[in-house]
């Protein structure tokens, strides 16, 4: 799970890559990514979503 103020592709793109290295350092999976944030413009909640990361949005902008 990340948190943040709001959040972009590069914050997503990082979600992914901490993702793979949870999996290579424990050797196991995770059920799902979840990003938690103030506010998300659409875009980029499209994108997160393409991604199949949990978007937690106080505000769409």
């Amino acid at each position: 799970m990340e948190i943040k103020s709001t959040a972009d592709n590069r914050d997503i793109a990082d979600l992914i890559l901490k993702g793979k290295l949870y999996k290579m350092k424990h050797e196991k999976g995770y059920d799902g990514l979840i990003m938690a944030c103030l506010e998300i413009k659409k875009e980029h909640l499209e994108y997160a979503n393409k991604l199949g990361i949990h978007v937690i949005a106080g505000k769409i902008i």
